[in-house]
């Protein structure tokens, strides 16, 4: 019984040697596998880049947009494309033929618009006249 006992012991402790045996270079200092990469633990000597400075394109201070009723709605021009109406006490719209003029999903000429209507003006102001570069048409 104890023959076998120690036949086993000699086995695991030759088996287990294996490994480390095959491990063996032949004295080049190279390993026969790739290892993992070597981890520096210390900060970069460099320090880390600057985000760039994103600078905003400078907003036209004299550009409104102003919310009201069409009032007291002008047509002149060719075709009586060119208009001029009220928003509010302070504010005459004017918009050129060339005016696009929203609502909803359609883009149209200054035809869309009607007395009453509810609107966006969007353009620059001169005193109380906007000059209006776009129309959208919120309420009818």
């Amino acid at each position: 019984m104890r023959r076998p006992a120690k036949h086993i012991a000699l086995t695991l402790i030759l088996a287990s040697a294996m490994p480390l045996a095959s491990c063996g270079t032949g004295g080049t200092g190279e390993l026969p596998y790739p290892t993992a990469p070597t981890v520096n633990l210390l900060p970069p000597s460099t320090p880390s880049p600057v985000p760039p400075v994103v600078t905003t394109p400078p907003v036209d201070p004299a550009a409104v947009t102003v919310v009201g009723r069409v009032q007291y709605l002008r047509r002149s021009g060719a075709n009586d494309l060119d208009v001029t109406f009220r928003t509010d006490d302070f504010t005459i719209v004017s918009a050129t033929s060339t005016t696009p003029i929203h609502s909803g999903s359609l883009i149209g000429q200054t035809d869309f618009l009607r007395e009453g209507q509810t609107v966006i003006a969007e353009g620059p102001r001169d005193g109380e006249f906007l000059y209006a570069s776009k129309i959208t048409i919120i309420a009818f």
